[in-house]
């Protein structure tokens, strides 16, 4: 091969190879597209699963304090159905209890 044959060779090989580095530059271009699309994407849906998240924990508070009003709620009704529900010799005992009281005072 002569030596002006070995230039043409070299010559036509950087172009193929320059060639191919563009095609993949190209597509590496296109994947970071992609991933940055994709980030985008992600970033609104953590954003909206944060909103969905606040949105639960705001609704959790108010069930407990409804629970917790309702169980105060209870715990009256229980202590008015215990006062109600007494054998009648404890309810003679209180009654007599607090007819001393009265006298004191």
């Amino acid at each position: 091969m002569s030596r002006l044959t070995r230039k043409m060779s070299t010559m036509q090989l950087l172009e193929l190879n320059a060639a191919h580095v563009q095609t993949e530059q190209q597509a590496l271009h296109a994947e970071v597209n992609n991933v940055q699309d994709a980030l985008k994407w992600s970033h609104t849906a953590y954003m909206m699963l944060r909103d969905d998240v606040e949105r639960f924990k705001s609704i959790v508070r108010a069930q407990d304090v409804a629970l917790r009003h309702f169980h105060e709620e209870l715990l009256g009704v229980r202590r008015e159905l215990a006062v109600l529900t007494r054998p009648p010799v404890e309810k003679a005992k209180e009654e007599t209890k607090a007819k001393e009281q009265i006298r004191r005072t």
